[in-house]
């Protein structure tokens, strides 16, 4: 099937429901090049009034055999996901898979009205402000400071959330916000040096406490050579 495809079978399979469509958004790994063969194809879809809660996801395998899932949301429900998208992330500690960021992301595929596009040049969706970058960068360095501890799965623990915050902080400064920790090493590749995302890896993937040192070294002066020239520039590099 392709875009168009989809396109078509999302539209009757909904207004059957009783809902119009106002906007379709593709998202999750299909877009980000990243799929298998059992992955979803996942869609988010806007609709005209208030979604039934049964209907809001709805599973679909179709004639074909591809696994679709499509979740509605009415505009105003929409809306609000996009106004409060940055207070919601200032206030998260690491679950950052937030609904909004997908969207951002997605590949519009439906939009007659523009209502989808508009919405995210008006919440200025473009550019992470900066004191949420900010936020994961002090988070990351407390959790270090908790690595400190003498018991060795409350240092890996911390150490790897640590990582995971300083993750969070790269991919924000490039105005990522496709922001699930599964994906933090796919993307995390497109953006980093090779000798920090290298680090990254060692230290995330295969804890060693005789390097850790080293290697947290090297993510600390470069996340803090990113803030300097933040304030430097209003703008990461």
């Amino acid at each position: 099937m392709n875009k168009k495809d989809y396109e078509e079978f999302i539209i009757k399979s909904v207004n059957n429901l009783g809902y119009e469509v106002l906007g379709i958004v593709q998202h999750g790994s299909t877009v980000m090049g990243v799929a298998e063969e059992n992955s979803d194809i996942d869609f988010i879809t806007l609709v005209n009034k208030v979604v039934n809660k049964k209907y809001k996801e709805l599973p679909i395998i179709t004639s074909e055999g591809f696994k679709i899932h499509v979740t509605l949301f009415d505009k105003n429900t929409y809306e609000l996901l996009l106004k409060d998208f940055y207070t919601e992330i200032a206030m998260k500690l690491l679950d950052v898979n937030l609904l909004a960021g997908r969207i951002i992301h997605g590949d519009i595929i439906y939009d007659p009205l523009n209502l989808i596009e508009e919405s995210i040049k008006i919440y200025n969706l473009n550019k992470c402000p900066k004191y949420i970058i900010e936020k994961f960068v002090w988070q990351c360095f407390n959790f270090i400071n908790d690595a400190k501890h003498s018991n060795k799965y409350i240092k890996q623990n911390c150490i790897e959330k640590a990582i995971d915050s300083w993750g969070i902080a790269i991919l924000l400064s490039n105005s990522i916000y496709t922001l699930n920790i599964k994906w933090q090493p796919i993307l995390l590749e497109k953006y980093l040096p090779p000798n920090i995302y290298d680090s990254y890896i060692k230290l995330r993937f295969n804890y060693n406490e005789k390097y850790i040192n080293k290697h947290l070294k090297i993510l600390m002066d470069f996340i803090r050579r990113e803030l300097d020239a933040y304030q430097s520039s209003n703008t990461f590099h």
